[in-house]
């Protein structure tokens, strides 16, 4: 009977995930025209960061900081991403760099930084992502380079990637990623369940509550700040909250 159950359980989650993906999904690779990235005008955001566990209960966990401008080198105009990252405690932890091009959104460069000393690295050419880090116990300088059968996009841009999709109800995408976990490509199921009235402070914004097969939740929106919540699955029903503040 045990047996019986496990065998069930493993084909519902087959089923459950194999419908996330539908035959009507639109596989959006990069230089698709559907994505737009010209949407994104330069912008300033801030979220609380909170632990919400199985009863709700909620505990501070930090403030991150998100700034984007949009610059033009050489004629081309680029989104240039910075985050930075406050724990509890309000000690900066870690600031992070993307760099894209604005209308496709390719993949130029993704960088961390840390006030240890500690940094990473990715540049991003067609088919081949250039790494070079020190986040090992010594400090020491590793560098490597990992082929890609295609161009894929940065997940590590996270919402302001979802920013650029066409927002039409119940629609699904699959957009190709490079997984930094794995050294991969990986792909991103994006699911634009339904629109959403959210406050930050007085104000109320119109987002696009996204659910994606990476553990994360969006609240979209079109215009800045755009990213204005979203959750982390982390398990035993607990989440990470992260909500846009004035």
């Amino acid at each position: 009977m045990r047996l019986y159950l496990i065998n069930l359980l493993s084909v519902l989650l087959l089923f459950s995930f194999s419908t996330f993906a539908q035959n009507d999904t639109l596989v959006l690779s990069v230089g698709n025209k559907l994505i737009d990235g010209s949407v994104i005008k330069p912008y300033t955001n801030k979220w609380k960061l909170s632990i919400v566990n199985g009863e709700g209960n909620s505990k501070p966990n930090g403030i991150w900081t998100d700034h984007g401008q949009i610059i033009e080198l050489n004629g081309v105009k680029y989104f240039h991403r910075v985050q930075d990252l406050y724990d509890a405690n309000m000690n900066l932890t870690d600031t992070w760099m993307n760099r894209v091009e604005l209308e496709t959104l390719k993949p130029i460069s993704f960088q961390t930084i840390n006030p240890k000393g500690g940094f990473s690295f990715y540049d991003f050419d067609d088919h081949k992502v250039k790494i070079s880090t020190n986040l090992n116990k010594e400090k020491k300088t590793i560098e490597s380079e990992v082929p890609l059968e295609a161009v894929v996009f940065d997940w590590n841009l996270y919402g302001m990637l979802l920013v650029a999709l066409p927002m039409k109800e119940n629609s699904i995408m699959k957009l190709p990623f490079y997984d930094a976990r794995t050294n991969k490509k990986q792909w991103l199921i994006a699911r634009i369940e339904k629109s959403e009235m959210l406050k930050i402070g007085r104000e109320s914004i119109l987002t696009w509550k996204i659910v994606t097969n990476q553990r994360l939740v969006f609240w979209i929106s079109k215009e800045s700040p755009y990213v204005i919540k979203l959750t982390l699955n982390i398990g035993n029903n607990s989440h990470i909250l992260w909500e846009a503040i004035k």
